[in-house]
């Protein structure tokens, strides 16, 4: 067989791996027969995981980002051949996202619900593939159940798979990717299936955010530690590394076919990075700058999520007791070491696989964090969402090492309380709004309206919103946030004797606010807009609600024509 193979050239080598990449019926079969996978274990996190994503998933509407995902999905191009050539070229994001839910929603619909529901599928299968990976990893149940528990009651993984973005699309390939990475790093001959179902989960991967070659890159460099560390050659001598390695001869070919098929989004990756005018040129100056206190805070945000009320004390412990027990991932235990010998009841060794997971962990938050400290700040906690898999499996990991070494109580105690303590705050997530409320407001900003009203919304990145949830029974015009009246609301507003302005403060500062209700006033179109001022700053009450998670909408009335008719405001928060 193996001459066969060499007789049919590159070629026969690559359509045998597209061949072999379908996974075939007797291996799903075989999958659900196993006691790994048809544990009850699994099967309850997989039920609790499910309850957790799935309740309030509609509870809030839809924010900026996720109007973005509407756009490009459904709205902006006419075909899905155009999407893939052209979405790449404007939005800093690969297009695989943007691709699956034009499809998704052709099935399901673009209501909230249709478009968040492929995002609580695919973090359904992260939570799945999380715990086979770790089966896979150490051959055990335990490390596996409490990846998988960790990933179900994570308010990060929760929070995004109830949000219309690639997040969990992003979690399940890098799951993916790593779960067919083991076969091919630790397998002594990985079958064709192994490979090509690792290329083509690598490749989905690459294509699905722009951090996943942090991801992929984290892979190269855990395959050269360890080619490193079986051959005893230094880094230095990369030639003799590759020569003697036999791991490396099957890695770079792989890489290679990835990085071919990769290759069209990677130009255009660069051609962002370094700002060549073949691409469209996004604005970054939001992405706070990079600092050692916020990369740290990784770990905590991977556990903890966009809480803002925990009901236990001291939750921070937590945090550490998770850190310590993916420490202890890396440590070799010997309790029955005698303490009058040399060797060491504890001590960092580890294994090829805990190495995996560490450099799985540490790379690809650490990259993009000199990255950004170099050049631009690129860093986003939920960026690299993809490490958290690691972080869990090696505390799960150093949880098991616990069991075998010194009994089985305080581990069990260990584990009931990190998994409990972080989903305990998980109400935070449910009752605390996280966005911006636009489908109130503009429901009520249509009851109040006759006719099909005239929204002007500032910034003018917020016109997807008003657009989405007033359908086409509303128009909508966005201007910048220094706009005036002969230069731009003037022609806007020509023709209509009440338009609506409507803004988020999450987007626009009190002062540009201020700014763009004087020139409408200096068309004539107003409300009592001082008074309002006044009150909110002598801490009165005011019809004018500036609050966190707020959308104002105030209906401008023409005046210009006669005395002054006070504008009724709508207004809701979150």
């Amino acid at each position: 067989m193996r001459q066969r193979m060499t007789d049919v050239g590159i070629g026969g080598k690559v359509a045998a791996w597209v061949w072999a990449f379908p996974p075939k019926a007797r291996e799903v079969r075989s999958h659900l027969r196993s006691a790994t996978v048809a544990s009850l274990g699994i099967w309850a996190i997989l039920a609790a995981g499910a309850a957790l994503r799935w309740h309030r998933i509609t509870a809030e509407s839809l924010w900026l980002d996720e109007v973005a995902s509407y756009q490009f999905a459904v709205t902006k191009y006419d075909s899905a051949l155009e999407l893939v050539l052209t979405e790449p070229v404007s939005d800093p994001h690969p297009p695989l996202y943007y691709l699956l839910l034009r499809w998704w929603t052709e099935v399901f619909g673009t209501t909230e619900l249709g478009m968040r529901s492929m995002s609580f599928a695919f973090g359904l299968v992260t939570i799945l593939v999380t715990y086979l990976l770790a089966v896979k990893l150490f051959d055990r149940r335990l490390p596996g159940l409490v990846a998988s528990a960790l990933v179900a009651g994570s308010t990060m993984h929760i929070y995004f798979a109830q949000e219309a973005r690639m997040y969990t699309l992003l979690t399940m390939l890098t799951a993916l990717s790593f779960y067919w990475f083991v076969d091919v790093v630790f397998a002594d001959e990985p079958s064709r299936a192994s490979v090509s179902r690792y290329v083509v989960a690598t490749v989905l991967l690459g294509y699905t955010h722009t951090f996943a070659v942090f991801l992929i890159f984290a892979q190269s460099v855990a395959v050269v530690l360890l080619a490193r560390r079986d051959t005893g050659h230094r880094l230095r001598d990369p030639l003799a590394l590759v020569r003697e390695s036999g791991l490396l001869g099957r890695w770079i070919p792989a890489q290679a076919v990835a990085g071919v098929l990769l290759a069209p989004w990677l130009v255009l990756l660069v051609a962002h990075a370094v700002g060549l005018p073949i691409v469209d040129q996004g604005d970054t100056s939001w992405i706070p700058p990079s600092s050692l206190f916020y990369l740290a805070r990784s770990l905590h945000e991977y556990l903890f999520y966009s809480v803002r009320e925990y009901l236990v004390y001291g939750h921070a412990w937590l945090v550490w007791l998770a850190i310590l027990l993916a420490i202890g991932a890396v440590l070799r235990f010997d309790p029955e070491a005698d303490p009058d010998d040399d060797a060491d009841e504890v001590e960092l060794e580890a294994s090829d696989r805990s190495l995996v997971l560490a450099v799985w962990l540490v790379v690809p938050m650490v990259t993009p964090y000199v990255v950004g400290y170099l050049f631009e700040p690129i860093y986003r906690h939920k960026y690299t969402i993809g490490a958290s898999l690691a972080f869990f499996v090696m505390v799960g990991y150093g949880l098991t090492k616990l069991w075998d070494n010194y009994g089985r109580v305080v581990p069990a105690a260990l584990a009931i309380l990190l998994v409990v303590g972080t989903v305990a705050p998980i109400g935070s997530i449910y009752d605390e709004p996280n966005h911006p409320d636009w489908r109130s407001t503009v429901e009520e900003l249509e009851s109040e309206s006759t006719g099909e009203p005239l929204i002007v919304t500032s910034p003018t990145f917020m016109n997807g919103l008003s657009e989405y949830y007033g359908g086409d029974d509303v128009t909508v015009r966005s201007v910048p946030p220094n706009a005036t009246w002969n230069g731009t609301l003037a022609d806007i507003v020509a023709g209509h004797d009440r338009v609506w302005f409507a803004y988020s403060t999450w987007y626009i500062s009190d002062g540009r606010i201020r700014h763009l209700y004087e020139e409408f006033a200096a068309g004539g179109y107003e409300i009592d807009f001082e008074r309002e001022f006044d009150r909110e700053e002598d801490g009165g009450d005011s019809d004018r609600i500036a609050a966190s998670y707020s959308v104002f909408a105030a209906q401008l009335y023409d005046t210009s024509g006669g005395g002054i008719d006070r504008g009724s405001v709508g207004n809701a928060t979150r």
